[in-house]
């Protein structure tokens, strides 16, 4: 029970600092609003003046990695041996992802091809083109079902665990995972929230919390990748 309260808080921290998690996972995200008012005068001429106030609004919604990102940030990660699972349940899955397919996209290719073109975002199967797809989706559950079943994947697979140990340091393999140290904890961190601001290091202290709780150190690296993984905030751009 503790080891996996351990876990939790992992995820909690991870959720603490990029913003409350909960309104991200809304199937129609919703915009954010500001306002801005401002007050002055108006020269009528003949020493004649009035006040006037002018307010505007304008409202941001956040932008979401679409299918080509979301799958090579996570084939990055976990490597060649996960591809077919994420070219089915990612690259090709638009309506989920955003990134219409185009005319030359939806193409009909036998099964045993499919898998081994060098453009993983061609659909293997005849078909309308779906333009309507945003080029941007936000998130809905099925998104993130798609998106967390990946994330189990790949550290339940020796192979993309293996390959994510290497990615955090590269010395490291599944008999000698990467040592419990700030700086895999941070290059962790950052091989899944690509180019943001490191976080200040006593976020990382959830992190020796699994470590020390854990007498495998496989299975606390793969605890940590996996709740970083799950945190649904690395995909807004």
């Amino acid at each position: 029970m503790f080891k996996l309260k351990c876990l939790c808080l992992v995820l909690l921290s991870v959720l603490i600092y990029n913003g409350c998690g909960q309104d991200m996972l809304r199937a129609n995200q919703s915009a954010v609003h500001s306002t801005a008012t401002q007050v002055g005068e108006l020269d009528l001429g003949d020493e004649h003046t009035t006040q006037f106030k002018a307010s505007s609004e304008a409202s941001v919604v956040p932008l979401y990695y679409n299918r080509h990102v979301t799958y090579n940030l996570l084939r990055d990660l976990f490597g060649p041996s996960l591809q077919t699972e994420l070219i089915r349940d990612i690259a090709w899955v638009s309506e989920d992802f955003g990134s219409a397919f185009g005319l030359y996209q939806n193409i009909h290719l036998s099964q045993s091809d499919c898998n081994n073109k060098s453009n993983p975002f061609y659909k293997c199967r005849n078909g309308s083109m779906d333009m309507s797809t945003k080029p941007v989706i936000g998130v809905s559950s099925p998104r993130e079902a798609r998106r967390m079943s990946a994330c189990q994947k790949g550290v339940d697979q020796d192979a993309s665990l293996a390959h994510a140990f290497k990615r955090i340091q590269s010395s490291a393999t599944l008999a000698n995972p990467p040592k419990a140290e700030l700086k895999n904890y941070q290059r962790l961190y950052q091989l899944f929230f690509r180019g943001r601001p490191l976080p200040k290091e006593n976020l990382f202290d959830s992190f020796d919390l699994v470590v020390q709780n854990e007498a495998d150190p496989r299975l606390a690296w793969e605890k940590l990748i996996l709740s970083v993984c799950m945190s649904p905030h690395w995909q807004v751009m």
